[in-house]
């Protein structure tokens, strides 16, 4: 901000507004934003689960890359599993979000879509941890751990 100030006119009003990250999935985000990505891989592939949890959580931070991001932005669930799904598809043929804590089928969708403050930003933290690879999509698979 220093190099900002001087070249600021009379005139001109240098506002300083404090921004925030509103970081997603991983264990440094809000509890209400953590989650747990459910996968199930694709049949016949020859990657092993390590490999495809780590790919998952290495395409969903490179989603969040601050480039992608306006503050006050909405993120929706659908446009990340339709990324993963193109950039995933040799891994994947299935992908849902599952809040980390939960204790209601309910509380499945407050992740679908997030909503950011005007003076916040999306990043995710999400490492292969937040990935659990499962056979079927079943009720039980869509509550908390």
């Amino acid at each position: 901000m220093d190099s900002i100030e001087p070249k600021a006119a009379m005139a001109d009003h240098v506002a300083y507004i404090p921004v925030q990250f509103k970081y997603l999935f991983g264990s440094y985000a809000e509890a209400e934003n953590q989650a747990v990505f459910k996968v199930i891989k694709k049949l016949g592939v020859g990657y092993s689960d390590s490999e495809i949890k780590t790919a998952v959580s290495t395409k969903v931070n490179e989603y969040f890359v601050i480039d992608n991001w306006d503050f006050g932005d909405t993120f929706y669930f659908s446009e990340l599993a339709a990324y993963l799904h193109k950039e995933l598809g040799d891994y994947i043929s299935s992908i849902v979000i599952v809040p980390k804590v939960s204790t209601t089928i309910d509380e499945f969708t407050n992740l679908l879509s997030i909503s950011c403050a005007l003076n916040e930003i999306f990043m995710a933290v999400t490492t292969s941890s937040d990935v659990k690879i499962i056979t079927q999509l079943a009720q039980s698979e869509l509550v908390g751990e």
